[in-house]
């Protein structure tokens, strides 16, 4: 009714002003129906806009609810691997021998997320969020991409690392054993002069040396690297300081200093992947809270909803 009364008054405007069924030579009639097709035409498209618009919001919920799942995932994942770096740290500071390995989650990974455009996020976080909180949106959205990416950078460099060390560690400690059984044949060799002998009583250096591995064979786990280098190694090394003159001491200095240095080289690597590991919990920590802080944001935001016709 009310598109009749408007034709009826736009009709007679053009009959007023052109005194006769016609417009600037085009029939009223004419001209009418082609407003009437290019309104309706308009009118569709702008329908078909929206129900875009809204097929596509509807599309992006699930989208969303889909990255919701694995950034859950992601986060549970990242709190158990952080604890697997924590053990890893925790045995690398104990004065112990110990198979290193260390726990991987199958959910560290960002690879399901990365399948994910940043353009759709953006238009769930962001584009769909009402204007007063637009720009918070964008701020909260960069914060969470920027730490889903330094997850990316440790979940995809950390094993890598940890193969590093254990090469490295093999390296030192076959270092440490070349030398070590140099000191075991010394020893071997020496103890059986000294059984041979009987009496040692009136060699220093014999005496002190037979004392010093006796004590250390006595010990609980003696083969230990830790409780050998404390209980046998240092003992012996000192005993060649003191006693520089002895012949026996230069067969047995040289691979009792293999020993130490190997040994040394072993506790700096261990020191240096303390350092990474711990840097790698403290940056996951801070990824971990940021995500989840953004998030939580970001949900507090209302919507835009597109219109529904």
């Amino acid at each position: 009714m009310i598109i009749c009364c408007s034709s009826q008054k736009y009709y007679q405007f053009f009959l007023d002003k052109a005194g006769s069924d016609k417009f600037l030579g085009i029939s009223i009639d004419t001209i009418f129906t082609a407003l009437i097709t290019i309104g309706i035409f308009i009118l569709g498209f702008w329908l078909n806009k929206k129900n875009d618009e809204r097929k596509e919001y509807d599309l992006l919920i699930e989208v969303r609810s889909y990255f919701l799942q694995l950034l859950d995932i992601l986060i549970e994942s990242t709190k158990k691997q952080l604890e697997a770096f924590g053990d890893f740290i925790n045995e690398l500071k104990e004065e112990k021998e110990n198979d290193y390995v260390i726990q991987s989650y199958s959910g560290f990974t960002t690879y399901d997320i990365d399948q994910i455009p940043n353009e759709k996020l953006f238009k769930i976080f962001v584009y769909y969020k009402l204007d007063s909180g637009k720009q918070d949106a964008i701020k909260l959205f960069k914060e969470m991409i920027t730490k889903i990416g330094l997850i990316r950078n440790i979940s995809g460099s950390w094993q890598k690392q940890f193969q590093d060390f254990l090469e490295s560690w093999k390296r030192v400690d076959e270092e440490y054993n070349r030398n070590a059984r140099l000191v075991e044949d010394f020893i071997n060799k020496t103890v059986h002069l000294a059984h041979k002998a009987g009496d040692i009583s009136n060699d220093d250096f014999l005496k002190r040396f037979d004392t010093i591995v006796l004590n250390w064979q006595k010990m609980d786990n003696h083969v230990d690297k830790f409780v050998m280098m404390k209980h046998l190694i240092e003992p012996l090394h000192k005993l060649c300081q003191e006693t520089p003159k002895d012949t026996r001491t230069l067969d047995l200095v040289r691979p009792i200093m293999g020993c130490i240095y190997a040994f040394a080289n072993k506790m700096k690597l261990n020191e240096v992947y303390i350092g990474l590991f711990t840097a790698y919990k403290t940056r996951l920590e801070e990824a971990k809270k940021g995500i989840k802080d953004s998030i939580n944001a970001i949900e507090k935001l209302k919507d835009k909803k597109p219109g529904i016709i």
